[in-house]
């Protein structure tokens, strides 16, 4: 991303540490954006929200469908996935991916698909899982375990 948006280039990095992320599923934002939003409209009665969200999940639907179909580009989202698990910069730095099993904006699913594909590619990458967890928010569910993973992970990296 620095790349692209500033021109810059990722030089040396140790390691690489994802916390809630990444999501390389930008088909499944839609809902994930509505529910968010819908969540966030103050005073919006009960009975309005189904019908809310519908009609923003529509639009939102209607929008990665022109740039992904008639615009032929890829969402933002996966271009910024694939730059994460293939950027010639950051190819063979290590990653550890937390991630929580009751995430509900970055599901386990999609993280796990994260490791496969950057598995795939050659990337060492190291896992997490945490039990309970909200999104981001391990550190605040399971200080000594979030800092223990992390140190564990560092540590004979640097």
């Amino acid at each position: 991303m620095l790349r692209v948006k500033h021109h810059e280039q990722l030089v040396s990095a140790a390691a690489i540490i994802f916390d809630s992320a990444p999501d390389p599923v930008a088909a499944n934002i839609p809902w994930d954006d509505t529910l968010l939003y819908t969540q966030a409209i103050p005073g919006l009665p009960a009975w309005l929200r189904p019908v809310v969200l519908r009609l923003m999940y529509a639009g939102l639907l209607a929008k990665v469908a022109l740039v992904h179909g008639f615009l032929r580009m890829k969402p933002l989202l996966d271009r910024n996935f694939e730059m994460l698990c293939d950027d010639p910069n950051a190819k063979g730095v290590p990653r550890l991916m937390l991630y929580s099993d009751k995430d509900v904006f970055v599901p386990p699913r999609e993280v796990e698909l994260a490791i496969r594909q950057m598995r795939k590619v050659g990337n060492e990458v190291e896992a997490r899982l945490f039990k309970g967890s909200l999104h981001v928010q391990h550190f605040r569910t399971f200080p000594k375990e979030y800092v223990a993973a992390v140190h564990g992970f560092l540590k004979p990296k640097l």
